[in-house]
């Protein structure tokens, strides 16, 4: 009960807040309702007659007050994207043409480099089917996809969309806990998965074992660096369940044979290319 309490406040407060910084006192405004002689109207017109600045600073304490509250009593993975499905499929091709198209760009072409003619695919965090899409898309000769998510509205998204499709399939399962569908797979990717992972450098190695020799993980993960940008965003993201991905975990995957990085609004991102030789050792 005190969890949910809290959480509550703390959207109640972001939201809130956030409306206050981008909009002022036009936000202010909307609230103007009742007896003028109210005290509730009175306190409403006297925020509306104070400087603009004061009320977007307001505003913008408030919104760091609820990101705060929420920090106490963090939403999980799964609530987060239960939430979001239904429009997730609007939102996802703006990180690719507004954010980070050069990534995305980089993502694809590895696809393309890396996807043999029959290839097995297997896509961790998987969501709506977005990059299933982007093979459709590209018209990539995959053989078969498995697509496995954590969560059942992002998936029936992506069953909606895909499921009659021939050699695709999508399984619900918990990266972190539960075994991954047997390989070997060809090629195996993610895209903004890893960083709401605990240890990402585990996931990559369970994935590792389900990799058929010769092949490779296109991996392409949110990644901490240094800046105070970065250092915000890690303060903010576990209120989501997620948090960068720290440069020495990503060495700790194994096979990695590339690490490229690409700047954008909402921190870096990594690529990460991981072959496994086409002989064992």
């Amino acid at each position: 009960m005190k969890t949910k309490l809290l959480r509550a406040l703390g959207i109640y407060f972001l939201i809130d807040g956030l409306l206050a910084l981008l909009f002022g006192r036009g936000y202010v405004r909307l609230f103007r309702f009742g007896s003028r002689s109210s005290r509730y109207r009175q306190a409403i017109d006297w925020i509306a007659s104070l400087p603009g600045w004061k009320v977007r600073s307001g505003g913008a304490a408030e919104a760091a007050l609820g990101l705060a509250v929420l920090r106490q009593a963090p939403l999980d993975v799964q609530t987060v994207y239960q939430t979001v499905a239904g429009v997730y499929t609007a939102i996802d091709p703006g990180y690719r043409q507004w954010f980070y198209p050069q990534a995305h760009q980089a993502f694809d072409r590895a696809l393309r480099q890396y996807l043999p003619e029959g290839g097995r695919v297997l896509d961790l965090g998987s969501g709506v089917g977005a990059n299933l899409a982007r093979l459709i898309l590209m018209n990539l000769p995959f053989g078969a996809y498995t697509g496995v998510d954590l969560t059942k509205a992002m998936l029936a998204q992506a069953r909606a969309r895909y499921g009659n499709w021939s050699g695709v399939q999508f399984r619900q399962l918990n990266l972190i806990t539960d075994p991954l569908p047997d390989g070997p797979f060809d090629l195996i990717i993610s895209t903004w998965a890893f960083e709401h992972l605990p240890n990402p450098a585990h996931v990559a190695q369970k994935a590792w074992e389900q990799l058929a020799p010769g092949g490779q993980m296109v991996l392409l993960l949110e990644a901490k660096t240094d800046s105070w940008w970065s250092r915000l965003l890690n303060w903010v993201y576990p209120v989501i369940g997620a948090h960068l991905v720290r440069e020495d975990d990503i060495r700790r995957f194994p096979g990695v044979v590339s690490v490229e990085r690409y700047a954008g609004p909402l921190g870096d991102l990594a690529l990460v290319i991981v072959e496994k030789p086409a002989t064992s050792m």
